[in-house]
């Protein structure tokens, strides 16, 4: 009966109680065979026992999996903090080459590049003319239309061709 698994100790307990009496005592010789309030005294401490060794591992893995998610969650704002970080000196990189007119350097182990792109600025999306216009749920101009009708020359009231830079580093 030692290392019993709690199932186990339910099933002997359930055979016990539904012991017929002719299992229990005998009938010639009124000998009682089997004890069975000593045996469920046994089984019952055994179960408390194990419910009890149930309970504090589960209270165990519980402390373990909320201490997890607080680890998860700092280092997810450690990784926030890194990207915002990373972003920030992007931008003071590409700040530094355009002011100096610098388009690449590098070394052996890291090359910084100034990626020039064009992308329209619609600055006032009332002045644009309805066919440079997406409707959706919200108004939201057709900035890839506007884009190239200002490539090609034309003045979109309302919209502006600008030049944004980015920096590669890899």
């Amino acid at each position: 009966m030692e290392n019993m698994k709690l199932f186990e100790i339910d099933e002997q307990i359930l055979r016990l109680v539904s012991l017929d009496e002719s299992d229990v005592i005998d009938s010639e010789t009124g000998e009682v065979l089997v004890d069975v309030f000593a045996e469920l005294e046994k089984l019952s401490i055994k179960r408390e026992e194990k419910i009890i060794n149930i309970a504090r591992y589960v209270d165990e893995l519980e402390r373990e999996q909320k201490l997890i998610k607080e680890k998860a969650d700092l280092l997810e704002a450690r990784a926030k903090s890194k990207k915002n970080q990373a972003q920030s000196l992007r931008r003071y990189l590409a700040d530094s080459m355009i002011k100096l007119g610098t388009n690449k350097i590098e070394d052996e182990t890291v090359s910084v590049k100034l990626n020039s792109s064009k992308s329209v600025n619609p600055f006032n999306i009332e002045l644009i003319p309805a066919e440079y216009i997406n409707q959706k749920v919200e108004i939201k101009p057709d900035l890839r239309k506007i884009s190239a009708a200002i490539k090609n020359g034309m003045v979109i009231p309302g919209a502006e061709l600008v030049e944004k830079y980015s920096v590669t580093v890899r």
